[in-house]
């Protein structure tokens, strides 16, 4: 679960929403489902959404603290493998 932190994250009460929508669309935090612990399906695809406006619209990250072309590729390290997994372990079109 990712729930906004207006506090921590030092940024606009009113922003929350969209800034977890920047989280999901980027694929930093990815939304996907388990059924019985053994089968996976992604329930929103990543689109190209950057990863900065992300940062940039939260005070917590000082400048250069978080480089954006770092966690792109962590990101799509993640996104590489959540694939793999859903591949393995697909969710029967019954459930």
């Amino acid at each position: 679960m990712l729930s906004p932190c207006p506090t921590g994250w030092k940024s606009e009460p009113e922003d929350g929403v969209d800034l977890i929508r920047y989280a999901v669309r980027c694929g930093l935090f990815p939304l996907y489902e388990v059924y019985d612990g053994d089968r996976y399906r992604i329930n929103v695809e990543r689109d190209q959404t950057s990863i900065e406006e992300y940062i940039k619209r939260q005070r917590r990250y000082t400048k250069g603290s978080i480089l954006a072309e770092e966690l792109t590729k962590l990101i799509d390290a993640r996104w590489h493998q959540l694939e793999r997994i859903v591949r393995a372990f697909p969710v029967d079109n019954e459930v």
